[in-house]
């Protein structure tokens, strides 16, 4: 029979929280390569002759858009982790009232 780790669940929630940094980072990062690209096309198109400002606003544009993505979709990862500190918390609270060992 298995037994009982509560650390688990502390390490789930970490494994959690990274990835949801992860996701945010990586959208963050694509949005920042397609602000480029596309910065490069809308001067290419316009012809404005500066092209570094124009790449350089496209860029964080878009950046600011992968960001706002990327905390979306990080977000159910983050609350998951929530829950299960919330679960932890709550049998270590259990565990201290009824007298018996905390982990």
């Amino acid at each position: 029979m298995t037994q009982y780790d509560p650390g688990i669940m502390q390490t789930f929630a970490v494994k959690l929280y990274a990835r949801a940094n992860g996701i945010i980072a990586t959208y963050t990062l694509l949005g920042l390569i397609v602000g480029v690209v596309a910065g490069l096309f809308i001067e290419t198109a316009l012809g404005t002759g500066n092209a570094m400002v124009v790449v350089g606003i496209a860029a964080v544009l878009f950046a600011i858009m992968g960001y706002v993505i990327g905390s979306g979709r990080a977000f159910l990862l983050k609350f998951q982790a929530q829950q299960a500190l919330c679960q932890r918390q709550i049998e270590i609270n259990m565990r201290s009232a009824s007298g018996a060992n905390a982990p």
